[in-house]
């Protein structure tokens, strides 16, 4: 190895703790602006509320989000409820940026660009705001990223392991928003710009059915708790 393309080495090696950094700065930031206080909207507060207490929530229902958020809250020993539920937001928030790190290297990006897009994206005021409140939109983005990631490193891996992952966490998501559906054309045309065999895999429709189904389960808690729930925490009748 020339001292030139040592160098070039070191400097490339060096450069890729940098989203690491961001990362780190980033969870500080969101940490020290997490509100401790109920709100700072109505869904908000009902989702802060909800966690704890469990019932349902405005249509869709958004299951997936108010069970974990109720483990998450309740396996914390410390915060009021509202600052232990905004939390759960954040580190969905940090977990899909993380997401969105992997998915930049995966694509060939340098270290130093996808740290300034992932530094940009956290403090856009939307992202930062959506991962230091109690709202479902985090959770949506950490999986959305984690299935199109699976999705990735199949499409480079050829790994089946990798795609029944991404149909599942994609499945999984419509237990948490349903606007999920607006990404399926872009993942259909990765897989069939990757291998359109994968389209006449019974296999692969089998894994797809109990994908599906393992989502719908989620809205029967909302079933449930609309009909056996005390009054004043169901939102609306089914």
């Amino acid at each position: 190895m020339t001292a030139r393309s040592s160098l070039i080495h070191r400097i490339t090696s060096s450069t890729r703790a940098w989203p690491v950094a961001v990362l780190l700065l980033i969870a500080a930031v969101y940490v020290v602006s997490l509100p401790g206080y109920p709100g700072p909207s109505g869904d908000n507060a009902d989702f802060q509320s909800l966690a704890r207490t469990l019932g349902t929530s405005h249509p869709t229902g958004y299951p997936l989000y108010l069970l974990a958020s109720h483990a998450f809250q309740a396996l914390l020993p410390a915060g009021s409820l509202a600052w232990r539920v905004n939390l759960f937001s954040g580190v969905c928030g940090l977990g899909a940026l993380a997401l969105f790190w992997r998915i930049g290297l995966r694509m060939g990006l340098a270290p130093w660009s996808v740290a300034i897009a992932m530094g940009w994206l956290a403090t856009t005021s939307t992202w930062w705001r959506l991962s230091t409140v109690a709202e479902v939109y985090a959770l949506h983005a950490l999986l959305t990223l984690g299935g199109l990631l699976c999705l990735l490193k199949w499409r480079d891996l050829r790994d089946d392991r990798f795609l029944r992952a991404a149909i599942f966490l994609h499945a999984l998501s419509y237990a948490n928003h349903l606007t999920t559906l607006l990404v399926l054309p872009a993942l259909l045309y990765l897989v069939a710009a990757t291998d359109r065999r994968v389209f006449t895999s019974p296999a692969v429709w089998r894994w797809c059915g109990v994908s599906i189904l393992a989502g719908l389960a989620f809205y029967g808690y909302v079933l449930i708790q609309a009909r056996t729930a005390p009054p004043e925490l169901v939102y609306s009748p089914i």
